[in-house]
């Protein structure tokens, strides 16, 4: 990003791996946090609850379909 004020001073910075990016990724509470934050509008407390529960047990099996059960379909 650059940026110039008024006066004509200029500002420079450079990221090269911003958060979220696989070489800097979210920590899980970040994570966690964009999930609410994303789906909040969409899922109760408790149905997030349940698909992050449910994605916790993704190597287990049946965990997968578990999951999709918990997710609508005319999303």
């Amino acid at each position: 990003a650059r940026v110039t004020t008024e006066a004509g001073e200029v500002y420079k910075a450079r990221i090269d791996h911003p958060k979220g990016d696989p070489e800097n990724p979210l920590c899980a509470e970040e994570l966690r946090a964009k999930f609410d934050d994303l789906t909040e509008g969409i899922y109760s407390d408790t149905r997030r609850e349940e698909i992050v529960a449910c994605i916790e047990r993704l190597p287990q099996p049946g965990a997968f379909k578990t999951l999709l059960e918990r997710l609508p379909s005319d999303i």
